[in-house]
């Protein structure tokens, strides 16, 4: 019974070895050939900037075989994504971005610095076009720098407003017998507010209200200058919910085209002189922008 038992710890333990160092050719292969491959861009591209892509500031080094595998997808950060926009602007081979299907993780801040970005690339006459789904009012908020905006027939579109939620938890701690313990001096001071009331104080609320006003009016003035529309018409429209649906976005004229992605695609082709039935030049900003890192 010893020698089988041997045995069987044998298997076992070779088996164990093979597969570590089958997992070990792989991760070194990766490792030593993650910059084999060298991107290329075609004359007459365009830029896909596909905004679920990118991360907020710092994504890690390109072609990091540690990145690579432990990530759960291809991300790319915001930083790079901006200094590869500035790039394109004197790129000979790029004629325009193209804002695909948004699902946007960034913040207002990072919304507004890409959205400068893309601002800054349209001075170079080159252009920029948008087609989502649906838009969240923070993705049209980016999106709006576009030339041309489309929305799919049968999408959402969000333009309300902005507003603060807060959740309280003195009640909570009376109920459950736990109670936290705080130091508090002055006023503006909310950061512990939840735990000492149920309810926003004055100056909480003072002080967010300021922040979204300053928030709100910024977006407004830059949707205002890019789709020639008043901020005191945009507030109109955000305050009577004016633009629920495609067709009631584009009568306020915040979108310009409804329609599915195929015609969007025809579009650029005709900006870039390409036949309907034929393939135009493209390249993700992940390339690009690792392509600009590179060089």
């Amino acid at each position: 019974m010893r020698f089988l038992g041997n045995v069987l710890a044998t298997i076992v333990g070779l088996f164990v070895f093979l597969m570590m160092f089958f997992f070990g050719i792989v991760l070194i292969a990766a490792i030593f050939g993650g910059d084999s491959e060298e991107i290329s861009v075609k004359s007459e591209s365009v830029i896909e900037l596909k905004l679920e892509n990118i991360v907020n500031d710092y994504a890690g080094k390109y072609k990091d075989p540690w990145v690579t595998i432990l990530s759960d997808g291809e991300k790319v950060g915001l930083s790079d994504i901006i200094i590869a926009i500035e790039a394109a602007k004197t790129d000979k081979d790029i004629k325009g971005i193209s804002i695909l299907n948004n699902v946007s993780e960034l913040g207002m801040a990072q919304s507004k610095a890409l959205r400068d970005a893309l601002e800054d690339f349209k001075k170079s006459g080159k252009f920029v076009m948008a087609y989502s789904n649906s838009y969240s009012q923070k993705e049209y908020y980016l999106n709006s720098v576009a030339n041309s905006i489309y929305i799919n027939p049968v999408g959402d579109f969000d333009f309300k407003g902005m507003s603060a939620e807060l959740m309280f938890f003195k009640d909570l701690q009376e109920k459950s017998g736990i109670k936290m313990e705080v130091i508090r001096h002055g006023k503006y001071k909310s950061a512990v507010e939840p735990f000492l009331d149920n309810k926003m104080s004055d100056d909480n609320r003072e002080q967010i209200s300021e922040l979204l006003t300053s928030v709100w009016s910024s977006v407004l003035d830059d949707i205002s200058k890019s789709r020639k529309i008043s901020t005191a018409k945009l507030n109109e429209i955000a305050n009577g919910l004016l633009a629920r649906t495609p067709e009631m976005a584009k009568a306020q004229k915040l979108v310009d085209i409804i329609a599915y992605e195929d015609v969007y695609h025809d579009a650029i082709r005709k900006k870039l002189k390409v036949d309907k039935d034929e393939d135009y030049n493209k390249i993700n900003i992940l390339d690009y922008a690792q392509k600009v890192a590179t060089t």
